[in-house]
């Protein structure tokens, strides 16, 4: 397990005010932890509480997102490979930081991971020239378009003591805006432990 479990609830809380999760909002989809040098591969969410209205998750396939932006767009692709951006986390507790492209290949090409999360992207403070940004934001905006693409989306409402299981380094989860209280508890964990679990079966 990558850390201890935790548990995100409607108000700001677990010390982290600033984190949009904390709240009732929508999300915009996203993979999560970029800021780790290692983000964890395999995320376990629960619900322990529903919310009263909306509150359903949500998801998107990142491994299709930069297949499709490959086969049409490919500089876009190879832009989004080749180009690392900072991500940040800044607590009171911390100060997590890494470099990432959004799409990560492996040593034969092939999709690896997608380190993708608009509310923790640091551009902002990003010491890359104007040319190298611009080529960035033209090439993320495109892959970003099919990320939010709703034909490609998969919803769904969670009751008390339902659990998800997904690969974080693959897709971008979400949840809509609700009203009520709702409670979801999580965790991490290594995907060599997943893939021992399966050839034990």
């Amino acid at each position: 397990v990558h850390g201890d479990s935790f548990v995100v609830r409607s108000a700001p809380g677990e010390g982290q005010p600033g984190n949009g999760a904390y709240t009732p909002f929508r999300l915009p989809l996203h993979t999560d932890l970029p800021y780790y040098t290692q983000p964890p591969p395999i995320f376990l969410f629960q619900c322990l509480q529903p919310a009263a209205e909306g509150g359903e998750s949500f998801y998107a396939d990142g491994f299709w997102a930069a297949a499709e932006l490959r086969r049409t767009a490919p500089a876009a692709f190879e832009t989004l490979t080749r180009i690392a951006i900072p991500f940040r986390d800044v607590q009171e507790g911390w100060h997590l930081s890494a470099e990432h492209p959004v799409i990560e290949l492996d040593g034969a090409g092939r999709l690896w991971r997608i380190h993708d999360n608009p509310g923790v992207r640091d551009t902002l403070t990003w010491a890359a020239d104007l040319a190298t940004k611009r080529e960035w934001f033209e090439a993320y905006a495109r892959f970003r378009a099919l990320v939010e693409d709703d034909r490609h989306h998969v919803w769904f409402g969670m009751e008390t003591g339902e659990m998800t299981i997904f690969n974080n380094w693959r897709m971008e989860h979400s949840r809509e805006f609700f009203t009520g209280a709702r409670a979801m508890e999580g965790c991490y964990i290594e995907i060599s432990h997943l893939y021992s679990a399966i050839k034990k079966i």
